[in-house]
């Protein structure tokens, strides 16, 4: 076995079967061997509905629509200043429609959001959405 590592170079170690995936411990107080792990990025993604729902408990209602649109807003301009305008504008044309989901009479803002190529153009479509839609 040291000899297969070996080949294949200091700098790409072989992985064995059991190596790659290792079980972690649990979460303090969780008897269901859920790792420490997944329980932290469920509450690090905040997928409090899909948690309920598994462990049998009512499902929280979503947020308003325009405290949900104002978080997104949000994320936008905050990749405008890490990305630039027009690679965060890029990635807001598939992201945005998804908060539109569900929502009747969106279908006129979702033409202009995969259209958006300026902040300006994501503000007012943006007051439009808080303003017509519920």
């Amino acid at each position: 076995m040291q000899k297969i590592c070996r080949q294949q170079g200091p700098h790409r170690p072989l992985l064995l079967p059991g190596q790659l995936f290792q079980r972690l411990p649990a979460l303090p107080g969780r008897t269901d061997g859920t790792p420490a792990a997944a329980g932290i990025q469920r509450r690090a993604l905040g997928d409090q509905p899909a948690q309920a729902a598994l462990e049998g408990r009512p499902i929280p209602p979503l947020p308003p629509l325009a405290e949900r649109w104002d978080t997104a807003v949000r994320q936008i301009e905050l990749a405008v200043a890490d990305k630039g305008e027009h690679i965060a504008l890029l990635e807001a044309r598939k992201q945005l429609c998804w908060y539109l989901k569900g929502v009747s009479h969106a279908n006129y803002y979702k033409e202009q959001i995969v259209r958006l190529t300026t902040l300006e153009e994501l503000y007012r479509v943006a007051a439009g959405v808080r303003r017509d839609l519920r």
